[in-house]
Formats: C-alpha cells, structure tokens, sequence
C-alpha cells in the first residue's frame, strides 16, 4: 500500500489583518493537505482562531515553509505472506533502490508487512514535471525449505505542484502521482509471497541383475548347443560316409 503524507505544515510570516473563521475553513478546504496553518501568531484550523505565541501543533511530520514550494513525501510499504498467508516474525528482509541501483533503504519485515522509512522530495531537489523511479525487491535469504519471491516491482513518482492564494500571499506545494508495476503491469500494492519447496521423493532403489538367467537367455542357450551338437554330428557323420 502506498500512502502520499497529507500531514504537512504551511508557515507564513506576513501578517494578514483579519480573518474570519468561515474564510479559515474555506482555505483548509482548498489547500486540502493542510492541517495547520499559521500567519504571524495567529493559528487558523477548522475549530478555531487565535492567537498562538509561536506554538505548532500536528498529528504528523511538521515541515517550516517558506512561502514558496513546500515539499512532498510517499510512504512506501508492503505485504509478506509465505504459502499465500501473512508471515510471522522478521525474518524477512527488502530493499528499496533508485533508478540507478543504489541502496536506499532496508527493512524486515514486521510479520505479515513491512514499511520504509518516508521518501521526501524538496524544491531543492524536485520541481514539477521531474519523474523519479524506485525499485523494491526481497532479499534472498538462507532459510532451508524456503523458495523466495524474485518480483521487483516499480515505482515511479511524478512530481507535480498545486497553490493557494490567500491575498497577497501564495501558498504552493509540491504533489507526488505514484504508480506501482509489476512484471510491466499496474499494481495495488506490493505483496511478497513465499513458498515453502515440495520435498524430493526418494527415489525407488534399482532391482539388482539376478545371476539366474530368464527363460529367454535359457532357450537361445539350449537352442545354441542343440545347433553346436548338430553341426558337429553332421560333420562327423560326413567324414564316416567317405571314409
């Protein structure tokens, strides 16, 4: 399952003289992802307004914007079942790699999933229209039965942006439109599924060569000495009759 993070701050230090609570609803309306938003000291939020001294409050990640582009981020986890049913443990491990093969992160599973750590793109780094890939694959492990799964899936993540204006400020921030694939098909979420490998059946012991010849081998022996025995009765028969 993957996740864009709607728990970012917006921080704006110009003044705005006054403002009503229906005009603070209807900009955390339109922002959307906003879930505080502050001017100066004052705090605007769906219940109320007042005056704040400077003090933040959130339920998640808290980013000081600037004004200008405020940054975007994806949650990337995944499933792990072995034999179709949510694994038990951690005995699992994944990767998550850039485009170019690097190692970003890695991660056990936590019994039946497992999660990496946020992927944060910033202004510095990320601008509206850049395409970022990401690849996610288990690692093949030594556990004795165990057939791993080779999927890589991937992830690509399109950078786009949005923006508030609220007077003469203007509010934007980056978006990120993630898509997931698998073997070049779209997918849900990431699953990883493990098997347990089928024993090998012993194989059945070879029947030893009996000494004994068969019945076959006993007639053609028969039948060859019978021949030898006529031959050579025929040969001295020959010789007595022109003796």
């Amino acid at each position: 399952m993957l996740l864009v993070s709607k728990t970012w701050i917006l921080i704006n230090f110009h003044a705005i003289s006054s403002i009503t609570q229906e005009q603070a609803d209807t900009i955390l309306q339109q922002l959307g992802l906003v879930k505080v938003f502050i001017t100066g000291n004052q705090v605007i939020s769906s219940e109320s307004l007042y005056q704040a001294g400077g003090a933040i409050g959130s339920n998640g990640n808290v980013y000081i914007g600037t004004g200008t582009q405020d940054p975007v981020s994806i949650d990337l986890e995944g499933k792990k079942n072995v034999d179709g049913k949510p694994a038990t443990g951690s005995d699992y491990t994944f990767v998550l790699k850039d485009q170019n093969g690097n190692i970003l992160q890695t991660v056990s599973n936590v019994d039946g999933s497992f999660t990496f750590d946020p992927i944060i793109f910033l202004p510095e780094n990320a601008q509206p229209g850049d395409v970022f890939t990401f690849t996610v694959s288990e690692v093949v492990g030594s556990i004795t039965g165990i057939k791993y799964d080779s999927t890589i899936y991937t992830i690509t993540v399109t950078i786009g942006s949005k923006s508030h204006t609220q007077g003469q400020d203007v509010f934007e921030w980056l978006t990120a439109d993630v898509v997931i694939t698998k073997d070049g098909k779209s997918v849900e979420e990431i699953v990883f599924n493990n098997e347990h490998e089928d024993p090998e059946e012993p194989k059945e012991p070879g029947k030893p060569k009996s000494d004994v010849p068969t019945s076959t081998e006993t007639n053609w022996m028969v039948w060859s000495i019978v021949s030898v025995l006529s031959l050579a009765g025929f040969i001295l028969l020959s010789k007595k009759q022109n003796a």
